[in-house]
């Protein structure tokens, strides 16, 4: 089946980053890098579909052209639909394997670096990623017993860090967004709503974007550290109404293709505080995280 790519950058692009990493890996004497953090594997391959939940490696060789994506097999389809790799280089392993106590998917992951003559290579795992489970990397071992495995977390962290212009093109027009969800908030605020109905309207407003293009989920959910929670980082919501005086720090973000701008605010309604030199809300200062 001839599927239609969904690319949201050149394949220039892609090569430029793997360039980049190869060269840190040299540097850092890998010849083999296992890369199990999502947003790592969607920087070198643009894979975009959530199931990440499951054993997933986008592995980087030294001497192979291209990153090799290992999945499990109901995932293969998206693979080829949002990456630039060759089908060649998306591999899945069966769907047997997930969750299995006698089947370990990281034994297929491990036969495929010994393809790429991995068995005696200095190979970079992510040890301090959320998604490198202990048993993965004890399988990983088991498996690869010459094999010298070092410790690559953040390598790619610290590269993506860098925007290109490319990056920077998705990621300009994600900041109106987030200011239209400040204002859904002021909106809803002055009905009396309950706070859920506010984190209801800013979803959608997350969600359905502007006119000129729609929005992503974002890594995390709006934060609406509210009244007594206004002083509690990451707050959730209630169904409580939202009082006229109520003290809203808002945590908010656009977020576009997985790029993700972000900002915070607080809201004092009815009658600033004396204490403050200025209504916080007036500030005009907003934190932006592109991850």
């Amino acid at each position: 089946m001839n599927m239609k790519k969904q690319l949201h950058f050149k394949q220039g692009e892609f090569q430029a980053r793997l360039a980049a990493v190869k060269k840190e890996m040299t540097h850092r004497g890998i010849d083999i890098l296992l890369l199990s953090e999502p947003p790592n594997q969607n920087y070198l391959t643009g894979y975009n579909a959530y199931s990440f939940y499951t054993p997933q490696l986008v592995i980087v060789a030294q001497d192979h052209e291209q990153p090799i994506w290992v999945g499990r097999f109901m995932d293969r389809v998206s693979a080829s639909k949002t990456t630039y790799l060759a089908e060649e280089n998306i591999r899945a392993y069966p769907d047997t394997y997930v969750q299995s106590t006698t089947l370990s998917a990281y034994d297929v992951m491990a036969d495929i670096v010994n393809e790429l003559g991995g068995e005696n290579a200095r190979i970079g795992v992510e040890i301090g990623g959320y998604y490198y489970p202990a048993r993965g990397h004890a399988d990983l071992t088991r498996a690869l017993t010459n094999a010298e495995f070092v410790d690559a977390d953040l390598l790619v962290g610290w590269i993506r860090l860098v925007k290109s212009l490319a990056e920077v093109e998705i990621i300009a027009p994600s900041w109106p967004t987030c200011r239209h969800r400040h204002a859904t908030r002021h909106r809803y605020s002055r009905n009396g709503c309950r706070e859920c109905d506010i984190a209801a309207a800013i979803y959608h407003q997350q969600i359905s974007g502007t006119p000129e293009f729609g929005g992503d989920y974002p890594c995390c959910p709006p934060d609406l550290c509210i009244g007594e929670r206004s002083i509690a980082p990451h707050a959730a919501w209630n169904d409580d109404p939202l009082s006229d005086s109520a003290v809203v720090n808002l945590e908010l973000s656009g977020c576009r293709h997985r790029y993700q701008v972000n900002l915070a605010r607080t809201v004092v309604g009815g009658q600033a505080f004396t204490s403050f030199p200025r209504p916080i809300g007036n500030s005009g200062r907003s934190s932006e995280c592109w991850p």
